[in-house]
């Protein structure tokens, strides 16, 4: 017969071990509550709408919540038609985006200074944000090669040309400075309250650093802005994660800062896509906290500079990791909220206007708010 001590030595253990299994249901239960929930995707058609122009190249997405419609910016260089615009209509039933859930709607062509349309490879838009006036800022990634600058561009709710917002000097495009081709302002986010406004380089300026590669990031920077007066008001270090596969020899292989979404005036979500040829893309998104980084706007090298604090960054979605084949995901904007209280975040990729191979594929989610308030790790003192 067991001794009364071993008895007590037993139910203690068994009531400790009941009471693991407990915490960790419990802790599955709020990991799952905490979870981004993948609700399906969605390709639009590329056929014209307003203009005579294929629906493609869509690199960017804002939410108009007044009017309940999406925006989407074409990366057309004016080669298959005007600078434009497009208006959506995405729509969940049930709660799910299926296939036949995303169309053109309308179109809207931007203009030049001048008022004329853009002159083929005089703009390169990239992404887009709504002001709470109804006015739009674009940014244009400009062509380093042949020496235009990018550009931060402020437009009409008509698209006519309204000016420009002063990008710094650093950026650009001159010998072994400043923006990187094709690599330069892939983003813009205004926060909520309508003070600030951000943009990021898709990967370091040439003077900072080297292209992500497959052991490290690239030394990206965060301009912030403030939208009323329009002035520059800090600059921040954003490190991209290095690339998601290697290449082999010389195949194309590419990881940067596509998009920004901001939450309020010190933390956005930050969109990252990774390509490598014959590996297809993977898509990151991560929580961005600018809380305790250094404010870079006087250091002419980041890769020289000691002591700068990056912008503190949480991984929240592997987007690769949910049995979706993403393609070349470059937008992000949230959407209206679904009746449990979580927001809808909704995801745009670009086709390159390559039709065989790529789609304007749009993936929608549903992101419980209290993810969107953990706080990522400290951003780390130490030369970029």
């Amino acid at each position: 017969m067991a001794s009364t001590s071993w008895v007590r030595a037993a139910a203690i253990v068994g009531a400790a071990l009941t009471a693991m299994a407990g915490a960790a249901a419990r802790a599955e239960e709020v990991a799952a509550s905490e979870a981004i929930e993948w609700l399906g995707e969605a390709v639009i058609g590329r056929g014209p709408v307003g203009v005579e122009a294929p629906v493609g190249g869509l690199s960017g997405l804002a939410y108009d919540a007044s009017g309940d419609r999406f925006f989407a910016i074409s990366d057309d260089r004016s080669q298959h038609g005007p600078a434009r615009i497009y208006e959506l209509s995405v729509r969940l039933e049930g709660g799910r985006l299926a296939d036949g859930g995303a169309r053109a709607t309308g179109v809207l062509e931007l203009r030049g200074p001048g008022g004329a349309p853009y002159a083929y490879d005089t703009i390169d838009p990239e992404s887009l944000a709504r002001t709470p006036g109804g006015r739009w800022i674009v940014s244009s990634e400009g062509q380093a090669r042949a020496g235009v600058p990018a550009a931060l561009i402020e437009f009409g709710s008509d698209g006519r040309w309204l000016g420009e917002l002063a990008i710094p000097r650093a950026f650009r495009p001159r010998e072994r400075k400043g923006i990187r081709n094709n690599a330069a302002l892939e983003s813009v986010a205004i926060s909520p309250d309508g003070r600030w406004l951000f943009s990021g380089t898709e990967n370091a300026l040439l003077q900072d650093g080297p292209p992500a590669s497959a052991g490290e990031g690239s030394a990206s920077r965060l301009l912030r802005f403030d939208l009323a007066s329009r002035r520059l008001r800090a600059t921040y270090l954003y490190r991209t994660e290095p690339l998601a596969a290697a290449p082999v020899g010389d195949e194309l292989a590419i990881n940067g800062l596509v998009d920004l979404l901001a939450l309020d005036g010190e933390r956005l979500l930050a969109l990252e896509r990774s390509f490598t040829a014959g590996r297809g893309n993977a898509i990151r998104l991560f929580l961005v906290d600018l809380r305790g980084a250094s404010d870079v706007s006087g250091v002419r090298r980041l890769g020289r500079a000691r002591g700068v604090t990056a912008a503190a960054k949480k991984l929240l979605l592997d987007v690769s990791e949910l049995g979706v084949e993403p393609d070349n995901l470059e937008g992000i904007a949230f959407g209206p909220d679904l009746a449990d209280g979580r927001r809808t975040l909704f995801m745009i990729a670009d086709d390159n206007f390559n039709p065989l191979r790529q789609r304007n594929q749009v993936l929608a989610f549903a992101v419980p708010r209290g993810l969107l308030e953990a706080a990522p790790r400290d951003g780390q003192a130490r030369r970029p």
